[in-house]
């Protein structure tokens, strides 16, 4: 499976090759045929379901019964299964994907040192 490759100077803010490579140029510290070094990097967009969790939800409706209404529920919620768990999930991933617009922001993975020629 082949990724979308992106690239930095400084191992922190990346872009396409050819914005780093206009930047090389642009700053005037490289000379034609020098060899740079920069970071080449797997983008991993970002999705809704990265930041969903049913798990979590359940557990913070739990919290909030149990600051309203003390011991008396005490066992709110625990006879949801993990099945219904993941199912609730995936409705609630599946209404964001169709409501919502998709991150514009992504992470970096697999980030390694690579040379490129000034041209």
């Amino acid at each position: 499976m082949s990724s979308e490759k992106v690239y930095s100077r400084n191992g922190e803010e990346y872009y396409d090759l050819d914005t780093v490579i206009d930047d090389l140029r642009d700053c005037g510290d490289y000379e034609v045929g020098y060899k740079a070094e920069i970071f080449e990097a797997d983008l991993r967009q970002a999705k809704h379901s990265d930041f969903i969790s049913a798990q979590r939800l359940i557990e913070d409706l739990q919290e909030r019964a149990y600051d309203n209404h003390g011991e008396w529920s005490e066992c709110y919620l625990e006879d949801v299964s993990e099945e219904k768990i993941k199912e609730l999930e995936k409705l609630i991933i599946s209404w964001f994907d169709l409501n919502a617009k998709k991150p514009t922001f992504y992470s970096v993975e697999n980030d390694i040192k690579i040379q490129v020629v000034i041209d």
